[in-house]
């Protein structure tokens, strides 16, 4: 990976070291991260944690599960991308209209 000079910067205005946290104040340091701001903490130069705000990581989060489910999707999709009629639908799990129309009516609140 090629890192030009804008990149080293937000780099390096993105990491923190564990003394310069201990020292400048976990407060300072916490009421500066915004929802696109994070904070990279380092011990001997290697990142150890990250810092992120409870929006982004919440965001962070929603974008997992979104992820999750079209992986979920396209892992169907690629199974059978045959559709199935109602018909053999209901044939499939042995049921027939009767038994549908005899069901009892559910109320909703």
């Amino acid at each position: 990976m090629n890192i030009n000079s804008n990149m080293l910067e937000v780099i390096l205005n993105s990491t923190i070291s564990i003394s310069e946290l201990t020292k400048a104040g976990a407060k300072k340091i916490f009421d500066g991260l915004s929802k696109d701001n994070s904070k990279i903490v380092l011990r001997n130069n290697k990142p150890v944690a990250a810092l992120i705000s409870p929006d982004r990581y919440q965001d962070l989060l929603e974008k997992e599960e979104d992820l999750q489910l079209l992986e979920m999707a396209l892992a169907r999709q690629g199974k059978d991308s045959a559709l199935t009629t109602r018909e053999d639908f209901l044939k499939e799990m042995g049921i027939d209209d009767k038994s549908l129309l005899e069901l009892p009516e559910i109320e909703m609140e």
